[in-house]
């Protein structure tokens, strides 16, 4: 698999944003890319709770976003679990405004 897109899997596992290759040739310095998955994080914000791993569900595992509010290292955790083991993230929501 060519580096380019082991890199575009790896951003949608850790921030949860798919970029198309052509978005990423587009935003090609490490600058620019940050821009864009910043943008793209505060105007589409991850679903609260976000299925890592489709197990049996008998004895569901869920975990919590870490102090920087993203649940990347789920994706990790899930590959040493087996199978069968169902893994939600439950990741960071910003407070609602008072109405």
């Amino acid at each position: 698999m060519d580096i380019s897109m082991s890199l575009l899997i790896e951003i949608e596992d850790r921030f949860g944003t798919l970029l198309t290759p052509e978005q990423f040739l587009q935003h090609s310095s490490i600058e620019a890319l940050a821009k864009l998955l910043t943008q793209s994080l505060v105007n589409s914000p991850m679903p609260p709770i976000r299925l890592i791993q489709e197990g049996d569900g008998k004895y569901p595992l869920f975990v919590s976003h870490s102090v920087s509010g993203i649940t990347f290292y789920a994706t990790k955790l899930a590959q040493y679990l087996p199978p069968s083991q169902t893994v939600y993230a439950l990741n960071w929501q910003p407070p609602e405004e008072d109405i």
